[in-house]
């Protein structure tokens, strides 16, 4: 476990072409059982190929910005929800169906309808499924009984990803059949799934395992790192009223919201980086498998060593990070001689990881949650309801709180 910056970058300038990382031991070993390969559990040159053939799709500049309307309507949607009173409980569970609608979206050009009463009790089976491969991921078994026989948790994570992989394989199907009736594609439709069938050399079942894995695979991050945030701007009610002032001189009361109107909100921005600085992403950090020999602190490391980079430790170090402690989304601006208000470095900010193994979901997620974000705050003051000083962050794979995350949604005067 690494928490000097230059050590940090040793390992991830010497990661390698394929880069091999830990992952989930149930789903290694429910793939390796049923013989299924996808991004998220391929390694070597296997991996490297599939990737290349994918990653333009999901990462170059700009590729989130043709979905912003249709996560526009999604977004319109969680509004409502909350304007029917649907905000008493747990907000969590709240956001957790609103990603999935926007994975929907995005993954299979359709809507979920998880924020429909008719909607929610549809789809029951993979918001259930969802829930359930989390939740058992969340507590993994200290001893691998799941490798010798069908533990429980093992059935759970085989009954989840049979389901959505199941799921899967029927929503490119469906995407075939919307092609061979269409005949042609249109090139301004921006649709990710006619993308990859159209546009790349993946056959269907490369498809499937690249749109099963970024469903099932974002679900739980970007929901948690949602919930962050909103709970981040309800408890500093000072940098919601700035971020709100940015808003009204941005867009004023407008419903439509374009990626260039989410692009020169330079403080709303901030706030994302700043929320996911004070919980970072993944705790303690991205995890490499090295591939050499490396000098690490003046202590050789051998080669095969899981390395884990102390990214969270990092951002509290206050050698490192102004008031580390504090919510200061001024910090990643920049003053009038566009020079940054605080340097802190690159290789310890790493919310979505680095080089080839970079999250592929890095700008669907940070466009979901920017436009979330814009649109509650400009038509919600947002008030936590319990006492901020008895709420804890946590970790369940991913960050959180330690109690449900109640939130008073206060309309703001028209």
């Amino acid at each position: 476990m690494i928490c000097d910056p230059r050590d940090m970058l040793t390992v991830i300038e010497h990661e390698g072409r394929a880069p091999k990382r830990a992952g989930f031991d149930l789903v290694t070993t429910y793939v390796k059982a049923n013989r299924i390969k996808t991004l998220a559990t391929m390694d070597g040159d296997e991996w490297y190929h599939l990737r290349m053939k994918v990653q333009t799709s999901f990462l170059r500049p700009g590729s989130a910005d043709p979905y912003v309307p249709d996560l526009g309507l999604v977004t319109d949607d969680l509004v409502t929800y909350f304007e029917r009173g649907h905000s008493q409980g747990d907000a969590r569970d709240v956001i957790f169906l609103y990603i999935l609608e926007c994975l929907f979206q995005f993954c299979f050009n359709r809507r979920l309808g998880a924020l429909t009463p008719h909607g929610a009790e549809e789809n029951n089976e993979t918001v259930t499924q969802m829930r359930a491969l989390i939740s058992t991921l969340a507590r993994p078994p200290v001893i691998k009984l799941h490798r010798l026989w069908k533990t429980k948790a093992y059935t759970n994570v085989e009954n989840s990803m049979n389901h959505l992989i199941g799921l899967a394989q029927s929503e490119v199907k469906l995407a075939f059949e919307r092609l061979s009736a269409n005949q042609k594609r249109d090139p301004d439709s921006p649709h990710l799934i006619e993308s990859l069938l159209t546009q790349t050399d993946l056959t269907p079942e490369e498809v499937v395992r690249s749109m099963s894995d970024f469903f099932f695979g974002g679900a739980d991050t970007t929901s948690k790192n949602l919930g962050m945030l909103l709970f981040h701007m309800a408890k500093y009610t000072d940098q919601q009223e700035m971020l709100y002032q940015e808003i009204k001189a941005s867009i004023g009361s407008n419903i439509l919201v374009t990626p260039r109107d989410l692009a020169k909100m330079e403080f709303m921005n901030a706030c994302v980086k700043e929320s996911m600085r004070l919980a970072f992403p993944l705790a303690p950090g991205p995890a490499r498998v090295i591939p050499q020999d490396l000098v690490l602190s003046g202590y050789r490391v051998p080669k095969g060593t899981l390395v884990m980079l102390c990214n969270t430790a990092c951002l509290h170090d206050p050698a490192l990070v102004h008031d580390p402690d504090g919510f200061r989304p001024e910090r990643w601006l920049r003053n009038r001689d566009r020079m940054k208000n605080e340097t802190i470095p690159t290789v310890c900010y790493l919310p979505f990881g680095i080089g080839v193994r970079m999250c592929l979901g890095k700008r669907f997620a940070e466009q979901i949650m920017r436009l979330c974000l814009v649109k509650l705050v400009q038509k919600y003051e947002l008030r936590l309801i319990d006492d901020p000083k008895d709420i804890n962050i946590t970790y369940q794979i991913f960050p959180t709180i330690d109690r449900p995350l109640r939130i008073q949604f206060i309309p703001r005067p028209t």
